[in-house]
């Protein structure tokens, strides 16, 4: 049977005794604003704007832990405003209502799988929830005129060898047979 757990919402969350992945991944259910303050006070991995904006030490322990198959798990959150300068008017007018929102995701390793899930912060209900076998650090070159030089990912895969530049053809090819099985979990992009 499952155990049911009671939801809090950012202005209470001092009823989360001591901070782990596992329980603020299902309790945590408030507004994308309270949820970004919450999460930039604790040890989360926020990203905004394809940046990473807080909790580099606390994704670089993970991942050192799952490099040494070591069981471990990381929440991660991804904030996202609608920008009214980079989208069409009636597009702004039509999805202004819906921002801004932030999705939690939980990447859990036991030192075998990794297990993605994820959901939107003012609701309980699961986006995703799916295993997977590996966790790869890819880092590509983005096209001429894009805002950065560079994109870094971590990427969740069922196949090791992947690289970044099969994984950008796989999203944009229009081919069932090119798409690759994948979660981008971290994401940055810089110069």
């Amino acid at each position: 049977m499952m155990k049911k757990t009671t939801p809090i919402s950012a202005s209470d969350d001092s009823r989360i005794p001591a901070f782990s992945p596992e329980t603020a991944f299902e309790r945590m259910i408030c507004t994308a604003d309270d949820a970004l303050a919450w999460a930039l006070r604790e040890p989360v991995a926020v990203f905004r704007d394809v940046r990473c904006v807080s909790g580099q030490a606390v994704w670089d322990a993970f991942y050192s832990a799952v490099s040494a198959k070591q069981p471990a798990s990381v929440l991660c959150a991804y904030f996202y405003e609608l920008d009214r300068a980079h989208v069409s008017p009636e597009l702004y007018e039509a999805e202004k209502d819906l921002y801004p929102q932030m999705f939690f995701s939980l990447v859990a390793y036991d030192g075998e799988t990794f297990r993605l899930r994820s959901r939107i912060s003012t609701d309980t209900v699961l986006d995703r929830d799916e295993p997977f076998l590996y966790l790869v650090h890819l880092i590509g070159e983005n096209p001429p005129g894009a805002l950065y030089r560079y994109t870094e990912e971590y990427d969740l895969v069922n196949d090791a060898s992947v690289t970044w530049e099969r994984l950008q053809r796989s999203m944009f090819s229009s081919q069932y047979g090119d798409f690759i099985r994948h979660a981008s979990v971290y994401m940055d992009m810089h110069d």
